[in-house]
């Protein structure tokens, strides 16, 4: 039980991370949407 309760807290981590920089390109995308594209990825 331990390990798959390690690979969860590490899973919910990394999807924490990758969905805050997903909201945050998102957020800069349509603030820049008029600017120039400099930040595309």
């Amino acid at each position: 039980m331990d390990f798959f309760q390690t690979i969860n807290t590490v899973a919910y981590f990394f999807h924490e991370k990758i969905w805050a920089r997903r909201q945050q390109n998102a957020r800069d995308s349509a603030r820049n949407a008029s600017g120039p594209v400099a930040r595309s990825f």
